[in-house]
This record gives structure tokens, sequence and C-alpha cells, in this order.
């Protein structure tokens, strides 16, 4: 992957194609993240929840590659790596990344209509916040914040499932 990635002459590599780098990324992930679920032998998702999964993860990581190519402008523009940040500004690839999240999380929500999970409601909930977070975030620190985001959603989605399923 990293080779088709970086390889190329200047203009002509995914890595300098404006967005198409970050869905392939992406992709990428969220194709990894479902080959673990399917695996998986408590794995159950009916097709429907699978794709709004799928699509939603793709969506999560494009944006979250956004926000990272805040933090790597000056690089970027001077190897001419064509990203969101450079070609729209900044303000406009934070937005971007905002409203795509937004998506995500609304098609996390469109899960629980086949699903009764509480993870469905946590995990859009984390989304939404975890966005507002990275808000606050300087450019230069961006990475490392988006790098935790999953992670520490992981972990707030686990214990609040456990929390209500204790309670009830």
């Amino acid at each position: 992957g990293m080779l088709v990635y970086g390889s190329g002459t200047d203009g002509r590599r995914v890595r300098d194609m404006l967005v198409i780098k970050n869905a392939c990324v992406g992709v990428s992930m969220a194709c990894f993240w479902m080959l673990l679920a399917l695996t998986s032998r408590e794995a159950t998702v009916d097709t429907l929840s699978f794709w709004s999964i799928t699509v939603a993860a793709v969506i999560l990581v494009l944006a979250d590659a956004m926000y990272c190519d805040l933090g790597d402008t000056a690089i970027d523009a001077r190897t001419r790596s064509r990203t969101a940040p450079i070609e729209w500004g900044g303000t406009s690839a934070r937005l971007t990344a905002d409203v795509l999240v937004i998506f995500a999380a609304m098609l996390l929500v469109s899960t629980s209509a086949t699903s009764p999970s509480a993870i469905w409601f946590i995990a859009p909930l984390g989304l939404l916040l975890s966005q507002i977070a990275l808000r606050c975030v300087r450019p230069s620190r961006i990475r490392v914040a988006v790098d935790c985001r999953l992670p520490v959603l992981a972990m707030v989605c686990a214990a609040g499932v456990q929390m209500v399923t204790s309670t009830t």
C-alpha cells in the first residue's frame, strides 16, 4: 500500500491527489476493521449495518486525514502535495472534516434501527464530542490528538455499553 501511495512522478502520486489520498487511507482502514469484525466469532452484523459502519469508518478516517494535514502544511507546500488545507485553506478543511464526522455519526445512529445496542448511540455522541475537542487543538499538535481519538473512543464506548448493560 505504501509503495502505491508514495510512488510516481510529481503530481501523479496518490499522495498528491486531493482528497483521493485521504479516501485511500480511509478505505484501507475500514477494510481492515471490517475484516477483523468478520473474522470474529462474536460478530453478528446484518448487511445494512455492515455497510453503514464501513462507510462511516471510511468517512471518519477521511476527515481525520484532513485534520492531520493541518499540521503538515509547510512540508506539503514545499513538496507540492495537494491537501485540503493547502487547496481550500485551514478553516474550510476543518469545516469539511467536521461535516464529514457529523455525517459518519448520523450513519452510526441509523444503524440503531437494526440493532438495539447502546453502542449505536454512545459511539456517535463520542464522535461528535471528540470532534469538538479536536477543534480546540493547535495544528502543530493535531496529529497526536487525531491518533488518540479512536482508542479513547473505543474505551469510552466499551465502558458506556458496560454501564448500560449492567444497569438493565
